[in-house]
């Protein structure tokens, strides 16, 4: 997600806030921790299941 146009065009990383809500989140129960780090790490826009246990794709 970028905040603006030159975030956009660049290639450089912005860093992602984890918010105290994605904090909870991510720690909750069925939530695989790893994969969500992985797939914010990732970043590719893309909807991914992150469920303990998901099969990756």
């Amino acid at each position: 997600m970028s905040r603006n146009r030159a975030e956009y065009e660049s290639d450089r990383k912005v860093p992602l806030p984890v918010t105290p809500a994605l904090r909870t989140f991510m720690t909750s129960g069925g939530v695989d921790a790893s994969r969500v780090n992985h797939e914010l790490e990732r970043r590719s826009g893309m909807p991914v299941n992150i469920n303990v246990g998901a099969i990756n794709q």
